[in-house]
């Protein structure tokens, strides 16, 4: 391949990777609200890039599921519902409690070190109200105990459905006690997870992910009222 033809390969993926980074975030930030149109043109203006990549990243956020084309219409910000986001927080929370079950018999001891290292990440950025960095400390914690149940199918689901529950991020961190509850919850997830407590591990992420669906669809339907 022509090298000038690669270069111009690199750069389009790179657009488009930036593009769709950008996107995801003002979703998840609410900039962009549910069931507000993308306007191609104004986007692509205010985030520096061409339509071409920026269609590219659109068109895997519908893939995704994280946005919708209605014909004759246009693309929107996918609006989940109250059923859509019971049922997206309920799968969660039984492979997230199979991934802890498995993880807290089959970590080693840099995988327990690691998740150890991101809580503490995770408690220092709410201490400093840094709910962005929280977010990517949170999304590092579940990726890692994933990891560290050996199942890479199972990554491979919690991936794909942590994008959906990553765009829902901003009204989980309106909870007024996450602070407390963070602090409470996490030290007893990585004591079972030492004590290779399979069950409590298992019991004690599904609780969480349950007490995170609450808080959601409480502030879904403050926000709609």
């Amino acid at each position: 391949m022509d090298s000038g033809a690669e270069s111009d390969r690199i750069e389009r993926k790179t657009l488009h990777q930036r593009g769709y980074e950008t996107l995801l975030r003002l979703i998840a930030e609410g900039v962009l609200a549910p069931g507000a149109q993308l306007d191609e043109q104004s986007l692509a203006t205010r985030l520096g890039i061409s339509r071409t990549p920026l269609r590219a990243a659109i068109a895997r956020l519908a893939q995704e599921g994280l946005v919708i084309n209605l014909p004759y219409r246009g693309t929107f910000v996918r609006q989940f519902t109250e059923e859509e986001i019971d049922g997206l927080y309920e799968v969660r929370a039984a492979l997230e409690s199979l991934a802890a079950r498995r993880a807290a018999v089959r970590h080693s001891p840099f995988q327990i070190e690691t998740i150890r290292a991101l809580l503490d990440e995770c408690q220092a950025a709410l201490a400093n109200d840094d709910f962005a960095a929280y977010g990517e400390a949170d999304a590092r914690f579940h990726r890692a105990l994933a990891d560290a149940a050996g199942n890479p199918t199972l990554v491979e689901l919690l991936d794909s459905l942590r994008l959906r529950v990553h765009v829902l991020r901003d009204l989980a961190n309106r909870d007024p006690h996450l602070r407390e509850r963070a602090a409470a919850e996490r030290p007893l997830i990585l004591d079972a997870l030492e004590r290779r407590d399979g069950d409590a591990a298992a019991r004690l992420l599904a609780a969480h992910i349950n007490s995170v669906r609450a808080t959601v669809l409480r502030q879904l339907t403050e926000r709609e009222k």
